[in-house]
C-alpha cells in the first residue's frame, strides 16, 4: 500500500515525471522542462534550442584569410622561418589581423580550420641536394 506522500505525489502527477527522469537519468526539474516543452510544442519543443554564447573571435572571412596565409607557408625573408609553429601563427594573428588570442586559442583555431601541426622538415635555401645525396651515399645511409 503506498504511503501519504505517494498519494499526494500521484495526485499531482510527479511520480510519473520522477519515474521518466529517473529511467532517462535527467533531474525531476529537466523531467518537468521537457514535459512542458512537449506539452506547448509537441516533438518540436524537445529539439535542442539555439544557446547564447560569446561570439568567436575569429569570423568566418577572417578565418578564411588567416588559413589562406599558413597554407602559403613561411618566408624566411617576410616571416624570419621557415616553418610557421604554434606561436608564429599567434604572431600572425595579433600582427596581421590584430587578434590577440592565447597560444591554446591559436591552436583549437588551427584545429576548427583543419590545419595539422605535423610538417614536412623544412630545407634550408642554400641546401644542396646533390651533395646531400652524395653524402648518404658515401655512409650508406639508405
Amino acid at each position: 500500500m503506498p504511503t501519504g506522500s505517494d498519494d499526494r505525489e500521484h495526485a499531482r502527477g510527479d511520480g510519473e515525471h520522477e519515474e521518466a527522469a529517473r529511467l532517462a537519468g535527467l533531474s525531476r526539474s529537466a523531467a518537468y522542462e521537457w514535459h512542458n516543452r512537449y506539452e506547448e510544442d509537441g516533438v518540436e519543443g524537445l529539439r535542442d534550442r539555439p544557446r547564447p554564447g560569446r561570439q568567436p573571435r575569429v569570423d568566418a572571412v577572417t578565418s578564411a584569410r588567416f588559413k589562406e596565409r599558413i597554407v602559403a607557408g613561411a618566408e624566411l625573408a617576410r616571416d624570419g622561418v621557415v616553418a610557421f609553429r604554434g606561436v608564429d601563427a599567434q604572431r600572425i594573428l595579433q600582427e596581421e589581423f590584430r587578434i590577440d588570442c592565447s597560444l591554446s586559442s591559436t591552436y583549437r583555431l588551427l584545429h576548427r580550420l583543419k590545419l595539422s601541426w605535423l610538417a614536412p622538415r623544412p630545407r634550408h635555401p642554400a641546401a644542396d641536394a646533390t651533395a646531400q645525396a652524395a653524402f648518404s651515399q658515401l655512409l650508406d645511409c639508405n
